[in-house]
């Protein structure tokens, strides 16, 4: 299992089914290195996805085929909207 974070730059996402299970890949530049292509299916545990957010993502390949599949998918903009600019000066102060 491999850890990236970065931000989403582009997504092709459609749901599926009676569920509303969303399939497809999005696209994440890293702050460390180029973007990422990662695919996206039922079994990829995340609580919403939008160009231009800051996500961390649990990745592993598929296979031996290059395809990355995300397993968990944590949105960080959400995280600091949530905490406020006040959270945001007292972490940079520390």
């Amino acid at each position: 299992m491999r850890v990236i974070e970065g931000r989403i730059t582009a997504s092709q996402l459609a749901q599926f089914g009676a569920m509303g299970f969303e399939y497809g890949t999005i696209t994440v530049h890293g702050e460390d290195g180029p973007s990422l292509h990662v695919k996206v299916d039922a079994y990829t545990l995340h609580e919403g996805l939008a160009l231009g957010d800051t996500v961390r993502i649990e990745i592993e390949e598929l296979g031996k085929t290059g395809i990355w599949v995300a397993r968990r998918i944590i949105n960080l903009s959400d995280q600091l909207t949530k905490a406020g600019p006040e959270s945001a000066e007292m972490s940079s102060s520390a």
